[in-house]
């Protein structure tokens, strides 16, 4: 192994299979956690309602991934921005879907705070 030679976690080196698995496989489960709401944004955006899930998920998706974006850019790091700006679109994307439909919703709120507050 040559002293200059980049090593993940101390001891692999990256030129190596391991080494190019150990790259890859994060950016991808990224990407997986990120399309994992796919399905429920599906769902309240068919329905034309939230029920009463919260926002902050998909909030939340949406501020993480442009600061990591920003980092990644900070340091020139391609690993670290490609993934994250699949994030920054797919919260933003989703923060927008339950805002259209949370307007939907007044039924569920009205029950959800107004009900019990009188009883």
């Amino acid at each position: 192994m040559a002293n200059n030679e980049l090593l993940l976690f101390g001891s692999v080196s990256a030129a190596s299979q391991l080494g190019t698995t150990l790259s890859v496989v994060p950016q991808i489960t990224c990407i997986l956690l990120y399309l994992s709401l796919w399905k429920t944004v599906s769902r309240f955006r068919r329905e034309k309602t939230t029920r009463n899930l919260p926002l902050m998920p998909y909030i939340s998706l949406a501020v993480q991934s442009i600061l990591w974006v920003s980092y990644g850019a900070l340091i020139e790091s391609s690993p670290v921005v490609l993934p994250s700006l699949i994030g920054t679109l797919l919260g933003i994307y989703y923060t927008y879907s339950f805002h259209t439909n949370y307007t939907r919703n007044e039924k569920f709120l009205l029950f959800k705070h107004y009900v019990p507050a009188g009883s």
